[in-house]
């Protein structure tokens, strides 16, 4: 059985081959203050404790965590983007 990749996912499961180039971007980068970041944290742990994932004292760990490392301008969020260009082949 062969693994499925990150790239057979954006595939359809096709891998690699017929890929022309399989880029990966900077994606978004924020440090210090949390900002847009620091959003994300708390919405996601919002959403992890409304589905039943998390506990309600795991999300407000979580959240406060976030804010303790941004007001100490320790706080690190990235989100990667990845992008894939291909070609069918021909019939």
């Amino acid at each position: 059985m062969r693994r499925q990749t990150q790239t057979d996912t954006l595939s359809g499961g096709r891998g690699t081959r017929g890929a022309r180039r399989v880029t990966a971007r900077p994606g978004f980068v924020e440090s210090a203050g949390g900002g847009y970041m620091l959003t994300l944290v708390e919405r996601g742990a919002d959403l992890l404790a409304a589905s039943g994932q998390i506990g309600e004292a795991t999300a407000a760990a979580l959240k406060a965590e976030a804010r303790r490392r941004a007001e100490a301008g320790a706080f690190f969020g990235h989100i990667a983007y990845a992008s894939l260009t291909a070609a069918r082949r021909p019939s």
